[in-house]
């Protein structure tokens, strides 16, 4: 007797794909359960479990806390040899991005904060903490430290509105120039999960920043903190 069900994951692949272009369904739109997908498509359903799977690893679909299959939301492409504000960037890709301020206030450095920006330790600095949102959904956890010295009053701005690239040009005369980047992969903590509205299975583009200035002072030093299904990052090199 014929088996209904084809039993590849791949072919499984091409006829869920199809069904999601047939059915024109949007980022965020819950699939079907596994049984009545394996129903609709004639795939079994150890062929269709990989084939979601495989999806989830290309992002092209996701997986809630609740286990809920869902279309994922389309990946946002970030230049990394092309330095500019993340407000900037996303305004420029034409999405809508906010800012929640969590911290700003004046601190102590920590050990790695007075480490990159050549401060000694316990030196006060302006401490940044934002959750940055692209179109009302959380996306980067953001903590910048700056030294204290080098701007005073910048804690009189609204950072929720305000853009610190912009701030330190147009109130300081300091441009932000280059940075060096240095890149995780991390899982979250509870405090991440409780900001993006994720579970510890989701993996976290760990983003660490040491930005200079137009005359070579390092002014900042940052730790972002992106979801790993939302952005991809290109760069280019230069062969040696």
């Amino acid at each position: 007797m014929k088996n209904k069900y084809t039993l590849t994951s791949e072919n499984s692949i091409d006829k869920l794909m199809e069904y999601i272009d047939t059915h024109h369904l949007p980022p965020r739109e819950r699939l079907p359960s596994e049984r009545k997908l394996s129903e609709l498509l004639g795939v079994s359903r150890p062929a269709l479990h990989q084939a979601i799977f495989e999806l989830i690893n290309l992002g092209v679909l996701a997986q809630t806390p609740s286990d809920e299959i869902i279309i994922a939301e389309p990946k946002v492409l970030r230049n990394m040899w092309k330095m500019r504000s993340f407000t900037k960037t996303m305004r420029a890709l034409g999405l809508t991005p906010k800012n929640k301020v969590i911290y700003a206030g004046m601190t102590e450095a920590t050990k790695e904060e007075a480490s990159a920006l050549n401060l000694t330790l316990g030196s006060p600095v302006f401490r940044l903490h934002r959750l940055r949102c692209l179109d009302g959904t959380p996306m980067v956890i953001e903590v910048a430290a700056l030294p204290a010295k080098l701007f005073p009053g910048l804690l009189e701005h609204d950072f929720s509105r305000a853009s610190l690239y912009s701030v330190l040009e147009e109130e300081y005369g300091t441009i932000p120039l280059t940075q060096e980047q240095e890149f995780l992969i991390d899982f979250p903590n509870p405090a991440d999960m409780q900001l993006l509205g994720i579970d510890a299975k989701e993996p976290l583009i760990v983003q660490l920043g040491r930005t200079a200035d137009q005359n070579g002072v390092i002014i900042e030093y940052s730790v972002s903190k992106t979801l790993g299904s939302r952005f991809e990052f290109e760069s280019i090199s230069v062969i040696e």
